[in-house]
């Protein structure tokens, strides 16, 4: 089943075969796939409205109305497949670590689209460990993989709908009061401070910060001020969360900037000259770089971007880093001029005069031209290639 084939590079929805599961919004990184209403929302504010005792969710097709062998004092039956359910709201859906959640993925074996089991199951064991670290009370448990823990016969247990949230005045209001302190609270907009100034507005791409991202953030600093551990020594595993920790190697650097101006949420910022500009030839101006996990999206974009091969990803992340965000730099120094266009380009070591990557191809003319265009042309057709799309774009 293939509801959102590739046409010219881009999804396309196939409304006849699609089941609104819900899975290609929950896994997709920047929200580019996002239905107008999530059920899911309103998921979350039932269980918000429950005790935090430990519960089953169960999906539409899972046969728990004569009982369940989870360990578990009620049930809770979702209107659509639990595959919807992201990071963030899994996170939430534990009263943010307060209660033991257990996913009823016993049906996905005869599901039509059963091949989402495992999806379900991998993203419940890394919001698990997420808990772990943080070292809450609160745990995800699976009834397909956590076998040893069901009890030995099925018990009855009350069964709750999804779409009854119980939400007084007071509780309403001081949501709304949240929701407002929540924004105010993180602002995406990079801080770092431009040691000169940004390239053209045409030379610039829109940047945001996926609503997806603001609620896995905001469930993980929930957690954060509930838990008793050391943000500065606890670590996450990159793998667990969609997002990486980037790192440069300083000497392979040549501060072009293309990691930063690619990168669709701001996670990495560029202090440094324009890139149309040609310095002369004893002229030099400083460059930095600088990254903020908490922004990072995972897409492997800055890594592509980068024509020097310099971009590397840590196996960890902290937890300072994203409950309590800050700039971090990854390369600083001098820029000088490229020998033979005079674009801005840091030296190779042992590299007396520099040469910027494109002339360092050397066939041809420099790839920069005008603006730059020649060489963001080239750029997008690596990128492409990358993302699984066409380079030909039959619209330019």
């Amino acid at each position: 089943m293939d509801a959102l084939p590739q046409s010219q590079g881009l999804p396309v929805l196939d409304g006849d075969i699609c089941v609104a599961c819900g899975a290609c919004a929950a896994v997709c990184p920047t929200d580019a796939v996002y239905p107008p209403q999530r059920p899911e929302q309103i998921l979350l504010r039932t269980l918000d409205g429950l005790p935090a005792v430990p519960l089953l969710l169960a999906c539409p097709r899972a046969s728990v109305d004569r009982g369940t062998q989870a360990p578990v004092a009620g049930i809770v039956r979702h209107v659509r497949c639990l595959a919807g359910l992201d990071m963030a709201d899994l996170l939430a859906a534990t009263g943010h670590g307060q209660r033991t959640l257990w996913l009823d993925d016993t049906a996905c074996g005869q599901c039509p689209i059963g091949a989402l089991g495992p999806a379900i199951q991998a993203t419940a064991r890394a919001a698990d460990r997420i808990l772990h670290t943080f070292g809450l009370p609160g745990r995800l448990r699976t009834t397909a993989l956590d076998t040893g823990q069901l009890l030995d016969s099925p018990e009855r247990r009350p069964v709750l709908l999804g779409t009854q949230p119980r939400l007084s005045r007071r509780e309403l209001f001081r949501g709304l009061i949240r929701g407002d302190e929540a924004s105010r609270d993180r602002d995406p907009a990079p801080d770092l401070p431009m040691l000169l100034p940004g390239g053209p507005v045409a030379l610039r791409l829109p940047k945001q910060l996926p609503e997806s991202r603001r609620r896995l953030l905001e469930a993980l600093a929930r957690l954060a001020r509930s838990a008793a551990v050391d943000m500065g020594a606890a670590t996450l595993a990159a793998q667990d969360l969609p997002m990486a920790r980037v790192k440069v190697q300083g000497d392979r650097c040549s501060g072009c900037g293309l990691c930063a101006r690619f990168c669709p949420t701001e996670a990495l910022a560029f202090a440094g000259p324009d890139p149309t500009v040609r310095l002369r030839p004893t002229e030099t101006v400083p460059f930095q770089l600088a990254f903020r996990a908490d922004l990072c999206i995972d897409c492997g974009i800055c890594q592509v971007a980068c024509p020097e091969e310099a971009v590397e990803y840590g196996e960890e992340l902290s937890l300072r880093d994203l409950v309590e965000p800050g700039w971090s730099v990854l390369a600083a120094g001098a820029l000088g001029a490229c020998r033979r266009c005079g674009a801005a380009t840091a030296p190779r070591p042992g590299d007396g005069a520099p040469l910027c990557y494109a002339c360092r191809g050397g066939e041809g003319e420099p790839l920069h031209g005008t603006g730059g265009t020649d060489m963001l042309d080239d750029l997008r057709s690596q990128l492409m290639e990358y993302l699984g799309g066409s380079q030909e774009d039959p619209g330019a």
